[in-house]
């Protein structure tokens, strides 16, 4: 009994871990708590505050961002950092934020997240451009909008398009009470653009003109369709107000669009994905690298809850040492006091291998 529970436990702390590649763009989602329309009443002042609550945490941890848009019960984000462990703070600070200001904002408390956010890593430019473009077609898929940039919720459109600067404020307390501080953030062009911003901005103008009309099309093309339906109803002598499109026609026409990203197939590292062409082969590396950090640290929490000093392996590139395995590295720890700091870590109880039940 003992056993499947250390078996369970030790499962759920592999489950947490997520691959994120340094220096390289991606696509993360953040859904809300049983998809509640969580940011469907915000104002523009409620932008410029979510804003600043992002444009300090992109500062605060050194992260690359290049577009976001919230709808009412998600939102996506193209970021990109140096450390991976960097995009993981972003998100935790940002959201927390948001947490607090849209508890007070609707009277309410609690977490309005479902869980954490999941992550595409996008390996080419035509990832890249995939990816940004299903972030600008948000609103219009689902014809709430006819385009993008005049959906009422935060996005980034207007300043790609314009000079590529994000504001907000941020709330500075002071002794006098505290006053509202202004912010900025030069949104970071895709990896294309890197030294050609203007180019860029250009790009994306183009971008969402295209994706407006490709929806106005397909929006035509559905109403004719309605069109030609209502008048086969008429001719059978049926009711034209019981016609409607044929059921899951929006679903279908969603996973018809060219820009959707394809997934590579998901390893055991739990949360890691990436397209582009190195997928397959990046998502192989992964897992190996994943498998490889929870040996070593299984390995050494074993040794060391005993008491006795083990050298610190070197771990892949992108993982880290957890809790009190990691503060005892820090400080440079001797050997004498690994079973003092440890002494509360929990025993890691051998896990049985399949063939012995």
């Amino acid at each position: 009994m003992a056993c499947d529970h250390a078996h369970r436990r030790d499962v759920r702390r592999k489950r947490r871990l997520r691959c994120i590649q340094p220096n390289v763009w991606n696509l993360c989602t953040s859904r809300t708590r049983r998809a509640e329309y969580s940011f469907s009443e915000l104002t523009p002042d409620d932008r410029a505050v979510l804003w600043g609550y992002v444009i300090m945490a992109a500062k605060r941890y050194g992260v690359a961002l290049a577009h976001i848009v919230v709808m009412s019960n998600h939102l996506h984000c193209l970021v990109r950092a140096a450390r991976p462990k960097a995009i993981s703070l972003f998100h935790l600070y940002f959201k927390a934020r948001f947490t607090k200001y849209i508890n007070a904002r609707h009277g309410r408390t609690g977490n309005i997240w479902a869980g954490r956010f999941h992550n595409v890593n996008l390996l080419d430019d035509d990832a890249q451009i995939a990816a940004l473009t299903y972030g600008i077609d948000h609103g219009m898929k689902e014809d709430l909008v006819a385009r993008s940039d005049t959906w009422h919720l935060p996005q980034m459109l207007k300043e790609l398009c314009t000079d590529g600067w994000l504001r907000g404020v941020f709330w500075v307390s002071d002794k006098d009470g505290g006053h509202w501080r202004t912010l900025s953030l030069r949104l970071t062009p895709l990896d294309r653009w890197a030294d050609d911003p203007a180019g860029y901005r250009a790009f994306v103008k183009r971008l969402l003109e295209d994706r407006v009309a490709c929806h106005a099309e397909r929006r035509h093309r559905e109403q004719q369709r309605y069109q030609a339906a209502v008048a086969a109803a008429k001719r059978a002598n049926r009711d034209p107000s019981t016609v409607t499109l044929p059921d899951g026609s929006l679903h279908r026409i969603i996973r018809q669009h060219d820009f959707i990203p394809t997934r590579a197939k998901r390893s055991r590292a739990r949360r890691f994905r990436a397209l582009g062409p190195m997928g397959d082969l990046l998502v192989e590396q992964a897992e190996a690298a994943h498998i490889e950090a929870i040996d070593a640290y299984e390995r050494v929490l074993a040794v060391v809850a005993g008491g006795d000093f083990v050298p610190v392996p070197e771990l892949p590139e992108g993982y880290q040492w957890p809790g009190a395995l990691g503060a005892a590295f820090d400080v440079g720890i001797i050997e004498q006091t690994f079973a003092e700091i440890l002494a509360g870590a929990p025993r890691v109880d051998p896990v049985p291998d399949a063939a012995s039940g």
